[in-house]
């Protein structure tokens, strides 16, 4: 059902699950980690101080999400149960239906839920999880992640594009002679304009690449504490950076600029040259 299949020896077989064998299947991490990848097939492994024969090899899966799917070691259900647990409850089962359209899968529940009732004498202790449920609660929370990150994306830039406009607004202000002496020389109203909305732009645009570089270095530099820290090397967590995503950055950058640079550079243009050449 997971499309995990043996590469090297064999599976646990019905006769190992009958009689208990102390047999194991290991993935490939398991294998790197314990063989150096040589092969493990008839060398025995330690689990919880029982001796375990190998008697194959699962082919590499790769990771999901957080799980790395080699990161395995399989054993007969009764043998764990006999040797470890000491319960004779199965926690958990995986079944798939005959086909993949939606209506046979719910027929699928619907006859699992029906046969689990019955054998638990009319008792629902019990919860039975399809992967639409799953894959519908992973879209919600990465939904909600989206808007939680969009949110602080939103303040982060209304913030900066605020800081921007104190800057400018002071810069004006400490800047009211030089507007006044190049109006009376000829400066027209866009002049002061765009001279200050140019201004506005290029602090932007800096701010904009700073936060760039400092994220590109931010994504990179998690990545490899989530592989050398968390992982202990056994994943490997890429951050990938598309280019699309720097060119979005980067207009934004300009826009906030634009935006938030309009009201210093229109309140710069519409200064009075006679009052601003008087100012002290």
């Amino acid at each position: 059902m997971k499309n995990f299949h043996v590469e090297e020896g064999r599976f646990i077989s019905s006769q190992d699950v009958d009689e208990w064998k102390k047999v194991c299947v290991l993935g490939k991490t398991v294998i790197k980690e314990l063989f150096n990848e040589e092969s493990p097939i008839g060398k025995t492994i330690k689990i919880k101080n029982e001796r375990f024969v190998c008697i194959g090899v699962m082919e590499a899966k790769g990771q999901t999400g957080w799980k790395d799917e080699d990161d395995v070691v399989f054993i007969p259900q009764t043998t764990a149960q006999k040797r470890f647990t000491g319960d004779t409850k199965v926690t958990g089962l995986l079944v798939q239906s005959r086909g993949s359209e939606a209506a046979e899968a719910e027929s699928a529940i619907f006859e699992i839920e029906a046969v689990l009732t019955k054998r638990h004498k009319n008792v629902i202790d019990f919860e039975i999880r399809s992967q639409k449920e799953i894959l519908d609660t992973m879209q919600q929370a990465t939904q909600s992640f989206k808007l939680l990150l969009g949110g602080i994306a939103a303040i982060s830039l209304l913030v900066g594009g605020i800081g921007i406009m104190n800057i400018m607004l002071v810069s004006v202000t400490e800047r009211t002679r030089e507007i006044g002496l190049r109006k009376s020389i000829g400066a027209k109203r866009m002049d002061i304009l765009t001279q200050f909305l140019i201004e506005s732009v290029v602090i932007s645009m800096v701010g904009g690449i700073i936060g760039i570089i400092c994220g590109i270095g931010l994504g990179i530099g998690v990545g490899e504490l989530m592989n050398n820290t968390m992982t202990g090397g056994r994943m490997e967590w890429t951050s990938i950076v598309s280019v699309g995503s720097i060119i979005l950055s980067f207009c934004f950058a300009v826009y906030i600029g634009i935006f938030f640079g309009m009201y210093p550079a229109n309140k710069a243009s519409k200064l009075d040259p006679v009052e601003a050449l008087r100012y002290e």
